[in-house]
């Protein structure tokens, strides 16, 4: 699966403890290209445990980086990605699709044709 993610949204808690600033939760979305070459996109959140003081990043230092390792590292992250994979391939592939087998043009009660 070709896929890439990118993060949208962080989200903080003013202070904890002497800490100002701590992450809480990560938003971001997962972008799978299909064998359609169509760009399928899904969101997903990961909530983060508290931080010990010693491995604080402070809210000025944090990276792209940064933030992307711990959306990877996460516990959700191989199961949201897998979710996406799915996601894709229900679009790509459908199971159920509706449709006549034969050419009509349907009288919607005297109103005319519909296409």
């Amino acid at each position: 699966m070709n896929y890439n993610f990118k993060v949208i949204n962080i989200k903080t808690q003013v202070t904890s403890g002497s800490l100002s600033n701590v992450v809480q939760r990560v938003k971001y979305n997962v972008h799978c290209t299909g064998s359609d070459n169509v760009v399928y996109t899904k969101a997903y959140n990961i909530d983060l445990n508290p931080v010990a003081s010693s491995d604080f990043v402070a809210w000025g230092s944090l990276t792209e980086d940064k933030v992307n390792a711990w959306v990877t590292g996460s516990s959700g992250w191989s199961g949201n990605l897998t979710a996406a994979e799915n996601f894709m391939n229900s679009k790509v592939s459908p199971t159920e699709t509706w449709g006549l087998p034969w050419s009509s043009s349907i009288d919607t009660f005297g109103e005319g044709q519909v296409d």
